[in-house]
């Protein structure tokens, strides 16, 4: 017999013993008291049978008689392996999958020498390469369009774009809770042949269960398509549940975190995160899908009615380790045939500092000119074109709301207390 080879994703385990053409798929593992359960199913890639052997549901510790039993049915389905054999391999499925399941990812050595990994992007400088990046904003913002585009810059790679943003070449999977495939086409060939790239094609899949729920086929489908990056459409019906309470946020993070890809996760801001009372609009829902996310880019469009061309504006909300992202101008062109042209465009054309609160344009000096030093009250009145004293009232009020994250550093200079806090 042939020694198994053996892939892991989360809870989902795939043992492969290659001169038998056997293919054992675990999932849904599940351990309860002195008893580990798992539904498994038995694949051959065998040109001579059917694909499916048979599946069934299984207690990875039950007795030997239990497992001899299943390697008998086994041997029955697959003649081409006899009944000892099926006996083996079913000892040896137990045995792997209940070492990997219970050990989990092996540690490694946090080294405090030698050279500091600099931050890796999916697409530098706006989507962290293996973490969690959040899209927000209101309904119609563009949020699916401009999602679809950053896949397209993965799939392709196209590396000549307009806007200048550097992708590395990944395998995508859309996951849709909001729309359908027809539109989910419709937006991939408008924005391809919007830019005349080369026909291509990205995997979809529609999904109606909470991620939670539908983790384990969702894992299968990443290792088999070997999958690196995900774009989930949207978060609110992925997630399930309650998006304010703790329970439902942790996993869907957790469920998210077993598939160990970059994830593009488009939200929704309710009107109120969207004015945020305490300056930064923030995506709506638990604080732990803020805290878990390393990038967030709010998104906000501007057309007027009867208008083919929407202005986008893409407004850098948080990034973990390194300096916010003054906001990022595109302009999206409608064709008669369905194209859309998406191109750069000068923030500064468009009306977002009349629709920014106070407190927001402040924040965002500060952010902006985060150092040691600080930004004097005369320099943040100057960048948001308003007066002194408007400023200093501003500050003194984040001052109180926010200790010790918006700080006073000397008599006239004003700054945030550390580089995690420009979140």
């Amino acid at each position: 017999m042939s020694v198994p080879t053996t892939r892991a994703l989360g809870s989902t385990f795939i043992v492969k013993w290659g001169a038998e053409k056997l293919i054992a798929t675990v999932s849904r593992v599940n351990q309860q008291n002195e008893r580990t359960t798992c539904y498994v199913k038995f694949e051959t890639f065998n040109e001579n049978y059917h694909p499916h052997l048979f599946a069934t549901g299984f207690n990875l510790t039950s007795s030997k008689q239990t497992k001899d039993k299943t390697g008998k049915a086994l041997s029955v389905e697959y003649p081409e392996i006899n009944e000892d054999q099926g006996k083996v391999i079913i000892e040896q499925m137990c045995v792997i999958v209940l070492d990997l399941y219970m050990t989990g990812e092996n540690p490694s050595e946090l080294l405090s020498f030698g050279e500091i990994e600099a931050t890796k992007y999916k697409i530098d400088p706006i989507i962290a390469k293996n973490k969690l990046n959040i899209l927000f904003g209101d309904g119609m913002s563009m949020k699916s369009t401009l999602a679809t585009l950053l896949a397209v810059m993965i799939q392709l790679p196209w590396h000549d774009n307009p806007m200048g943003w550097t992708a590395e070449h990944g395998r995508m999977l859309i996951l849709d809770w909001e729309s359908d495939k027809s539109e989910a086409i419709r937006v991939l060939r408008g924005v391809v042949q919007g830019a005349e790239l080369p026909e291509m094609s990205l995997l979809y899949r529609r999904c109606y269960q909470p991620l939670v729920m539908d983790i384990e086929a969702i894992q299968k489908i990443v290792m088999e398509g070997n999958i690196d990056t995900i774009i989930i459409d949207s978060l609110g019906v992925a997630c399930g549940g309650d998006l304010n309470a703790a329970q439902p946020a942790l996993a869907f993070i957790s469920a998210l975190r077993s598939l160990n890809v970059t994830s593009i996760v488009v939200h929704h801001g309710t009107k109120e995160s969207l004015k945020s009372k305490k300056g930064v609009p923030t995506p709506f829902g638990s604080i732990y899908f803020y805290n878990e996310a390393r990038i967030i880019w709010e998104i906000r469009k501007y057309q007027e009615e009867g208008s083919s061309i929407a202005d986008i504006a893409m407004l850098h909300r948080k990034i973990n380790v390194g300096k916010l992202l003054k906001p990022i101008g595109l302009r999206c062109t409608f064709f008669d045939n369905h194209k859309i042209s998406i191109v750069p465009h000068d923030t500064r054309r468009m009306p977002i500092r009349a629709e920014l609160s106070g407190n927001s344009l402040v924040m965002d000096a500060l952010r902006e000119n985060h150092s040691p030093e600080g930004i004097s009250i005369a320099d943040i009145a100057q960048a948001i074109q308003k007066p002194d004293n408007y400023v200093r009232s501003i500050l003194s009020r984040l001052h109180r709301e926010y200790p010790p994250r918006v700080v006073k550093l000397s008599r006239s200079n004003w700054g945030l207390a550390s580089t995690s806090d420009m979140v």
